[in-house]
């Protein structure tokens, strides 16, 4: 079981999710969600030999909600300081990041912004590569969406949790209850500030993504793709978009999977996932027995 804590990053009380030990895997969870999301993949990567850490993001989960962030800012986003202060309040000098949906997106800036940071990066049908975003979610871009969530916070809870899946018939209801929890505790509320704030009614905001955009050619630590085939958020279409930016990528595919494949598909994903990381570790240390330099 994962054992649940706080620690304060900037002007954030913001709540962790860990199990295991050894190498770190940080893992950031999509707009409108929570470190549940990993719930599945904890025990996987603890059982292999890692420390696993899934965070709430600020104004998501049981993470306070941060004062006028400027998500995704350059030069110096609020979310990549959040991770960078998160790592801190660790005592992390590296991690394997993994990102899935927006925390994919999060992930690709962090990656860019700090690279010696990380020792590897995993998207998991990642946001923002491409410009095209569901109806609902440029919906909730507008403002009366914010009052909207206030007002009724949970009143689109279980159509959406079930867009995110190929077959709703897989949705455990423990993620039922974790997602009405959330949604009353703001997290419906900071989906529809996030909205408002990267994306309009044409979709993703160009310029924000524009900002980023060398930094994230420029990432060249082992990075994984995955993708639910059949998933109706983000589209596996934008996969070439992903591609066109690290060519570098491993890509794994997940037949009758949705958005949520690390829910919808755990075992298969999770067996991706740590034979991904293995063969980072297998490689660093093969490098670091080589090199002279490095083992200096």
């Amino acid at each position: 079981m994962p054992t649940e804590r706080f620690v304060t990053a900037g002007d954030v009380r913001a709540r962790l999710l860990e199990e295991g030990q050894g190498e770190p895997v940080l893992l950031v969870h999509g707009a409108a969600a929570w470190a549940e999301n990993w719930a599945l993949a904890l025990p996987a990567l603890a059982a292999a030999g890692y420390r696993a850490i899934a965070v709430d993001l600020p104004g998501f989960g049981q993470s306070g909600r941060a004062r006028a962030p400027g998500y995704f800012d350059a030069p110096d986003a609020y979310y990549v300081r959040f991770l960078r202060e998160i790592m801190a309040a660790l005592d992390l000098e590296r991690a394997h990041l993994v990102g899935h949906s927006m925390g994919g997106a999060i992930a690709a800036v962090a990656a860019g912004a700090m690279p010696a940071r990380f020792q590897s990066l995993a998207l998991v049908a990642p946001g923002a590569f491409g410009t095209s975003v569901p109806l609902s979610f440029r919906l909730s871009s507008l403002r009366i969406a914010t009052l909207f969530a206030r007002l009724a916070p949970t009143a689109l809870v279980r159509t959406s949790v079930q867009s995110c899946f190929f077959d709703p018939t897989c949705v455990p209801d423990w993620f039922y209850a974790h997602a009405f929890r959330y949604a009353r505790a703001g997290g419906a509320a900071e989906f529809t500030r996030v909205m408002h704030y990267g994306v309009t009614l044409r979709g993703v905001r160009p310029l924000l993504r524009d900002h980023w955009e060398d930094r994230i050619r420029g990432i060249r630590v082992p990075t994984l793709v995955a993708w639910g085939r059949q998933d109706a958020i983000v589209p596996v279409a934008q996969l070439e978009d992903v591609r066109a930016r690290l060519p570098h990528a491993q890509v794994v595919l997940f037949d009758r999977a949705g958005h949520l494949v690390q829910i919808e598909r755990a075992p298969e994903f999770n067996e991706a996932l740590v034979a991904f990381l293995h063969s980072c570790r297998s490689s660093s240390t093969t490098t670091a027995t080589r090199s002279p330099a490095h083992s200096r």
